[in-house]
């Protein structure tokens, strides 16, 4: 009983400032230590050009504003606000207090992770809201394919006959038809395909802010082909400018498609083109022209306007010579136990070309060779074999031969030449290099 006595559960005066005064020394220590730890940042952290997002609102309204953007201000710890991502941050308007059609200021929320403090600019925003109407519309078929004579659409066949129509009622209130566009393409046989209506008021103008149900039909298309498609071929009269020729001729398109009695397009393969005057021209043009001389009961269908444009290219195929001076005599074939000399060592010759060819050729596109293949040590009279340029002629070479000195490589007195070893005969005559070179 003296023991209980003596424990007084009841904290006397001295006890409670002792305490009090402990409590507030740790606060401050903790707030320090968090200070030095982690600072706080005074500095504005902005995330600008935020989309705004439309707020809850009954099912019967719908929010037909077009919302802007805000630029949204936090502060808070240094650390926070670093790991703070653009994701995390989202900006709404408060349509709690919206219960009916009518324009409305709203504030703007910010939603983001726990700061010291968050701003929004602008902080209200201006909405106009209006009733959400639902309405039946059938559907108008619609071919929305380019001109084509040699196709046709019919019996077309969607799934549905109509479709719901939704939104705000000033948008539902000007729809005047829901279409279906139609599109062939390439398709020249019935087919089916997922197509997407759209809403139009009555001067055809598609109308957005509505929404369709269902957003994709699949419709059956019946596709009609009738005609055949024949090639087009040029009808040239005349000759270009003298030392021009024409190098083409081509017809765009190439083929078109016509159409007449069966008889008749069995036989028909192609058809001319008006007759295209090319006399004295002097440089490659393009026109536009009908076709000449269709058989009886034939028509074109496509292209529509019963033209074509032909282009012509001209180009100057006027040759000239030239003459080639100090060109290497090369040899091949030559047994590597041997080495010759030339005399001459390099010779000239005259080639004839198109003027556009000879502008660009030199030494290097001329080959001049001589065989030594099989010859042992001594003097020998040769006629070099010289290769030129695809589309340049070699008309004569100066001096005609030359004359080649071999002798065993061991103490040769003299300059050598070089040699590359002789590629296998064809058939015992002349080696595959060689006759190559004749060739061209």
């Amino acid at each position: 009983m003296r023991l209980l006595k003596q424990f007084n559960p009841q904290p006397n005066r001295n006890q409670v400032v002792r305490f009090a005064v402990s409590l507030l020394l740790a606060t401050l220590l903790w707030g320090w230590v968090t200070q030095l730890q982690d600072p706080y940042v005074s500095e504005d952290t902005r995330f600008d050009d935020m989309q705004i997002q439309p707020g809850m609102l009954p099912e019967s309204l719908q929010l037909v504003s077009t919302l802007s953007t805000a630029n949204v201000t936090l502060e808070g710890s240094r650390s926070l606000i670093e790991e703070t991502q653009r994701s995390e941050v989202t900006v709404s308007v408060d349509t709690s207090s919206v219960n009916g059609p009518g324009t409305f200021t709203v504030p703007v929320l910010v939603n983001s992770p726990d700061v010291s403090r968050k701003s929004v600019d602008p902080e209200e925003l201006t909405i106009q809201v209006d009733e959400r109407v639902t309405k039946i519309f059938p559907l108008t078929i619609q071919n929305a394919s380019e001109p084509d004579a040699s196709r046709l659409v019919d019996n077309v066949a969607p799934e549905v006959s109509q479709v719901t129509v939704s939104g705000p009622s000033f948008a539902v209130d000007r729809v005047a038809a829901v279409f279906l566009p139609i599109t062939v393409e390439q398709q020249v046989s019935d087919y089916d395909a997922l197509f997407s209506p759209y809403a139009a008021d009555d001067s055809g103008q598609q109308i957005m802010e509505v929404e369709i149900l269902p957003t994709e039909i699949r419709t059956r298309v019946g596709v009609q082909t009738r005609g055949k498609s024949v090639s087009v071929i040029p009808n040239i009269t005349g000759v270009p400018a003298e030392g021009l020729t024409i190098t083409q001729r081509q017809a765009v398109p190439d083929t078109i498609v016509v159409d007449g009695p069966p008889e008749v397009l069995d036989d028909l393969l192609f058809v001319n083109t008006e007759p295209i005057d090319v006399a004295d021209v002097t440089e490659s043009f393009s026109t536009r022209v009908g076709f000449a001389d269709l058989p009886s009961g034939v028509t074109v269908i496509d292209p529509i306007e019963e033209t074509v444009d032909v282009r012509i290219a001209v180009e100057d195929t006027s040759t000239s010579s030239q003459t080639l001076s100090s060109l290497p005599v090369e040899a091949i074939g030559l047994n590597p136990n041997l080495a010759a000399t030339f005399d001459p060592s390099t010779v000239s010759i005259q080639v004839t070309a198109p003027v556009e060819l000879l502008q660009v050729m030199d030494a290097e596109d001329i080959t001049i060779l001589v065989d030594l293949t099989g010859l042992d040590a001594g003097t020998h009279v040769l006629q070099p074999e010289v290769t030129v340029p695809q589309g340049a002629t070699w008309l004569s070479n100066e001096p005609g031969v030359v004359t080649v000195t071999i002798a065993p490589s061991e103490g040769f007195q003299g300059t050598p030449v070089s040699s590359t070893p002789a590629p296998p005969s064809s058939e015992g005559g002349l080696p595959q290099s060689l006759m190559r070179a004749a060739e061209r």
